[in-house]
């Protein structure tokens, strides 16, 4: 009898579409003689198709073994490793707190604090985990009603640290989105940070 294997893929992350390329790989590589595959597609809506799984446990009948393949927040992080826990459901890859953990170590990028008063000019630097995958990285400065006032793309470097000299405003910035971008032009959400001017005295 054949393994009933669940591959979930796509996912509400930047990275949707690299999932969906993962999928379509791992699903041709499983021998259908020793494996039946079920897709569920989680779109970039977060809607389950064609169903969700329940966290209940027992609830999620037809299903032997679930196949993460997820990137990204909302399912790279331990979030449906978390489910899957609660379902009793077994499952291929890290767990939940491995997932977490790695999630963090990789798109965690940590801004540093920023030495200007508000109104002044300021040298900012942001410590991004080197990855391979990106050779630049697109910065937007956000004000606080969290508007772009201001994008630069800049060169990754390879120890990991970004700076850049950013022109001064009459208020402080709302926060700072990181984008990485691959040498194919794909752009991936790296997640926005808050970011506050230390007054010096």
């Amino acid at each position: 009898m054949a393994l009933r294997v669940a591959v979930i893929y796509g996912g509400r992350s930047g990275e949707h579409e690299i999932s969906l390329r993962s999928a379509e790989a791992i699903i041709a590589a499983l021998d259908p003689a020793k494996y039946e595959v079920h897709r569920i597609l989680i779109t970039r809506e977060g809607r389950w198709e064609p169903r969700a799984l329940s966290p209940e446990q027992g609830a999620n009948p037809g299903i032997d073994v679930v196949f993460p393949v997820l990137h990204g927040t909302f399912g790279e992080d331990g979030t449906v490793q978390g489910l899957l826990e609660l379902a009793g459901l077994p499952y291929v890859g890290a767990g939940v707190l491995a997932s977490a953990v790695v999630n963090v170590g990789i798109r965690g990028g940590t801004i540093t604090e920023v030495p200007a008063h508000p109104g002044e000019a300021f040298q900012l630097s942001i410590n991004v985990p080197p990855d391979g995958r990106y050779t630049s990285y697109k910065l937007d400065l956000y004000s606080p009603q969290g508007a772009v006032e201001w994008s630069r793309t800049i060169p990754a470097s390879g120890d990991g640290t970004l700076s850049i000299y950013i022109p001064g405003s009459d208020h402080e910035p709302g926060g700072l989105g990181v984008h990485g971008i691959a040498a194919d032009g794909e752009s991936v959400d790296l997640g926005r940070y808050p970011l506050e001017l230390q007054n010096q005295k």
